[in-house]
């Protein structure tokens, strides 16, 4: 059953929670506000739809009246209401008992404003609203089941009395949705699981528990401890229901684009073919859906970081999935993630106990590790049995493996076969890993051939092989096939026995296909017995994806199944050795960043492909050493444009200052402007002002030095632009003069400078010549086929809509459509700030926080420090309307000191933080606070000509 709730949000946010909670208890599916994101209509609009879609709506009211988007019709609240009447849908009305101590906010609190006093037509406000509200609860007793409430508690307890006894008819109620549970990767399982049964109980009570404030909860322990079999034995537990479950395994498959693409299939019902780019953005809407949708994630340890390289031990190298669990984290919907790994989840240290759990996983303890090899049919004393489970430490895949080891190869599993082990020998940095190897190299030796050497070419699939391939493999003969070469007949046998042995398994693969795979432990051990190169075995399958593809094909590729397979094509013509091969196939084929990026927007596959050429630790060994040194380098340069289209700043950083140096070393002056001028754009979104300044200059003396034109307009508005950003506003003015000369006689300028210029004009308060600008570079984008560059003007309408106080919704949905296809993160944070302020200015407080709050946990991951800072000065704005003084003060501060910093020197954040904070002191009547503020503000506000400096000083005169 749909269930809508409606009610006023700042003064009921806790009774709200325990409601949410109640319906989700009851296996409900509710609907609620802060899980609605962004919406294709008026707000207003979307919600009375909802609420006139729903099976049931629940309203709470208290002591406020809420917004009234027109005046006379009724408040938001009051409209979902008659919506969900008029449709003929059960209202379900709660009314706080008027007796009830209240503390939260009522409309009468706002008399007690100063301001509100001195404005009779503030006061009159408050007036209409109390009385709105009046008969709004008149209306409410006459026309719907009404019910007093007091606390959350007691609220909570009679929704679920009601939702029990008054819900609609079955008729009326849309029928229950049962999700599915999609087992992308199957979990081995432990073919004898013991000695957890304990963890497995306490982890299937929190799957169960569908309103758990723990949303992402972590299994972390050393490998072969057992947590995958635990988690097999959690998804086993599992019960179809309105949530859907996920369950992927980054051992068998550590691409995160595969994952995401698997999410939204399930979670948002998307088909195949939809683009990759953007998808990450999709499935954060969809999964606020408000179902708590479970996300079970073996093996995250592959696409986290090991210790060294000026890394973290944890870091999750996977940006989108970090992006992914920390939205979980910090509460997406009703969403949840099971997670495994090996290394603590440093990147969710800020939610634990607040959203974040994590469990570690002990080793087995005698008694279980003891019972674990009576049931491999092991046979000894019980002493006998302990003495094997201490001298492995009880690691639970080194148990399994000698108790498989007993039972294939030792008559009656004679414990005593043990010692010939020699286990207390083995010393070393990790004796428990030195000691699997032992176990596993005399397991190897006793393997029959054609079980070891298809095990051996299984290990050199991490993501598993079909039964296909393989027979592929060993009609290649050679070294590829090894023993093989006469077993194709016996493949599938051979693979069932190895499989009794609980050496490997197998799943569905996404196309229904069996895929075999072993333990990732085993694969590590049993990949080096290999006897041949692995190249070899990969050139058996390039041979066979390259069928067919045009290696410099004159129109280029621009469907995604034929993008998917060149992709494929070049990663297994890199894997064959072919490394020279697979770039051109790159570089000619796909035409890099400049058809890859520029026309289709598929960063996350053109940063998938580069990445795998260029190391982003040491950008200076990129590559390999089969590529000429400039080719090593154009990977370097094209790595960091899709790192930073992408948002992983830092990583841009890096690479950008590798190839400077490379530049400089080769007295290149036209591509070491390029290269100064995409630095100072990094530079620039990572609020390293001073040094973006410094590179603008280096990148105009080497245009110069080229003698190129085109350059040097680039540059002399890269320079502009990091002048406006520091409050240089005659120096930024002189520079887009200049470039306007430069500009074919002097027309406007178009393109990335044109749009910087029209952003300086908008922050200086000069709408009509932003306008014109704007005008000019859209339309020589739309015919010039620069799709790259069309959303960047859509946000720059969007801007000037919101300066012009009109409606910037069309203008938000084009930006959104490409990022959604993209995943262009700088683009995606800045619709969020464009979508928070139209919200604070339409009076949708709940809206404008919900999409501030997403934008700043994006900015603060990616290290876009000066949208960081616009950011927080929004939300001090949002806190202060709501009003919360003191918040509003906290987000203004760190905003001003982020602005101030040495490194930063962001006039304009200084400015607008200094300026809302002041605000907030005068709030809080704190005057000479305010009175500090102001002037600080002003004083920076006058220097850049701003153009609410009149604010300020009206503001300061009040303080005075």
């Amino acid at each position: 059953m749909k269930i809508f709730l409606s009610s006023t949000a700042l003064d009921l946010a806790e009774h709200r929670r325990v409601a949410d909670d109640t319906m989700l208890r009851l296996q409900q599916q509710s609907v609620v506000m802060e899980r609605f994101g962004p919406q294709p209509g008026r707000p207003v609009d979307e919600c009375e739809r909802l609420a006139a879609a729903c099976d049931v709506l629940v309203c709470i009211v208290a002591h406020r009246n809420g917004f009234e988007p027109e005046a006379g019709r009724g408040s938001i609240t009051r409209r979902e209401v008659e919506a969900a009447h008029a449709a003929g849908k059960a209202v379900l009305a709660w009314i706080v008992d008027d007796k009830h101590p209240w503390t939260a906010a009522k409309e009468t609190d706002r008399l007690n404003d100063p301001a509100t006093l001195a404005d009779p037509a503030k006061i009159q406000e408050v007036v209409k609203a109390v009385k709105a509200l009046g008969e709004f609860k008149e209306w409410l007793q006459q026309h719907v089941v009404c019910e007093s409430f007091t606390t959350p508690d007691d609220l909570g307890r009679k929704i679920a009395t009601a939702l029990r006894t008054a819900g609609p008819s079955s008729a009326s109620a849309s029928a229950p949705r049962v999700a599915e549970i999609r087992i992308v990767h199957a979990l081995q399982p432990a073919p004898h699981f013991t000695g957890r049964d304990a963890l497995v109980e306490r982890l299937t009570a929190w799957a169960a528990d569908l309103a758990s404030p723990d949303r992402v909860h972590a299994l972390v322990a050393a490998g072969g401890t057992g947590k995958t079999a635990v988690i097999e034995q959690v998804v086993r537990r599992l019960q179809p229901g309105l949530a859907g479950v996920l369950v992927w395994s980054f051992y068998e498959r550590p691409d995160s684009d595969a994952f995401l693409r698997e999410c939204a299939h399930l979670f948002l019902g998307e088909e195949d073919g939809q683009p990759v780019g953007g998808r990450l953005e999709r499935l954060q809407r969809g999964l606020r859906d408000g179902r708590p949708h479970l996300i079970v994630l073996d093996g995250l340890e592959r696409v986290q970081a090991e210790a060294g390289a000026g890394r973290v031990r944890g870091e999750l190298e996977d940006h989108q999935v970090k992006l992914l669990l920390q939205s979980l984290a910090a509460g997406l919907g009703r969403a949840r993630a099971l997670v495994t790994s090996r290394f603590p989840l440093v990147d969710l240290q800020d939610w634990q106990r607040n959203g974040f759990a994590s469990t570690a996983l002990d080793d087995l303890d005698v008694t279980a590790g003891r019972a674990l090899l009576r049931s491999w049919n092991a046979t000894g004393t019980d002493e006998q049995l302990d003495a094997v489970v201490r001298q492995v430490g009880g690691h639970a895949l080194s148990v399994a493996v000698i108790g498989s080891y007993l039972q294939s190869f030792i008559a009656d599993g004679r414990v005593e076969a043990v010692t010939e082990f020699n286990l207390d020998e083995v010393t070393g940095d990790d004796p428990r890993a030195g000691k699997l190897a032992r176990v596993l190299a005399y397991y190897a030796e006793r393997l029959p051939a054609e079980e070891r050497d298809l095990l051996v070419r299984l290990s050199v699939f991490p993501r598993g092989i079909t039964l296909e391939l393989l027979g592929t493999l060993v009609d290649a003969g050679g070294a590829a096939a090894g023993v093989l070469v006469n077993a194709r007949t016996r493949l599938l046998a051979l693979l069932q026995r190895l499989k009794q042995r609980g050496l490997v398994f197998s799943y569905d693969g996404a196309d229904n296909t069996l895929t075999w795979t072993a333990h990732p432990f085993l694969r590590e051990r049993f990949a080096t017995l290999l006897g041949c190169s692995p190249a070899e075995v990969f050139g058996v399958v390039a041979s066979t994806l390259g069928r067919g593809l045009d290696k410099r094909p004159h129109v280029k590729p621009r469907e995604t199944a034929m993008l998917d397979r060149y992709e494929q094509l070049i990663e297994a013509i890199r894997l064959s050795g072919r490394v020279r091969e697979a770039f051109d196939l790159y570089w000619f084929g796909l035409e890099g960043y400049d058809h890859l990026g520029k026309v289709l927007g598929e960063f996350a596959r053109g940063y998938r492909i580069v990445s795998a050429f260029a190391s982003p630790n040491h950008p200076q060994r990129v590559g390999d050493e089969r590529l000429t040194e400039r080719d090593r380098f154009v990977c370097v340069a094209d790595l960091a444009l899709w790192s930073r289209r992408l948002g992983r700043l830092n990583e841009s950083w890096t690479l950008r200052q590798a190839d400077d140096e490379y530049c400089a070393r080769q007295r290149d002056a036209k591509e070491a402007s390029i290269g100064l001028r995409n630095s100072n754009e990094v530079a620039t979104a990572l609020g390293l002002l001073p040094e973006a300044a410094l590179l603008a200059a280096e990148a105009l003396d080497r245009a110069e030095l080229a003698g190129n034109v085109e350059l040097r307009l680039n540059s002399l508005s890269a320079r502009a632009t990091t002048f406006h950003a520091l409050g240089d506003i005659d120096a930024a003015e002189n520079s887009f003069a200049a470039a306007t000369e430069l500009q074919h006689g002097g027309l406007m300028l178009y393109s990335l400078r044109g749009a910087q210029q029209a952003r300086h004009r908008l922050d200086l308060g000069d709408l009509p010549q932003a306008r014109a600008l704007i005008d000019r570079g859209r339309q020589r984008a739309r015919s010039g086929g620069w799709n790259i560059e069309l959303p960047m003007w859509d946000s720059l309408l969007a801007r000037l809509a919101l300066a012009e106080r009109t409606d910037p919704h069309a203008h938000l949905t084009d930006v959104r459509a490409w990022t959604a296809r993209t995943g262009d993160m700088e683009l995606i944070i800045t619709a969020h700030q464009l979508a928070a302020q139209d919200a604070l200015n339409r009076g949708d407080l709940t809206g404008a926080l919900a999409e501030v709050e997403a934008g700043i946990l994006q900015a603060r991951t990616c290290g876009f420090r000066l949208l960081l800072i616009e950011l927080l000065v929004l939300l001090a704005r949002i806190r202060l309307a709501w009003p919360d003084a003191a918040a509003a003060v906290s987000a203004a501060r760190e905003a001003l000191d982020l602005a101030t910093a040495k490194e930063c020197q962001y006039a304009w954040g200084e400015a607008d933080a200094a300026q809302v904070w002041g605000e907030a002191f005068h709030a809080l009547r704190q005057p000479e606070l305010a009175q500090r503020a102001f002037q600080q503000a002003l004083a920076v506000r006058e220097r850049i000509r701003h153009p609410d400096a009149h604010d300020t000083r009206r503001w300061l005169a009040g303080a005075e």
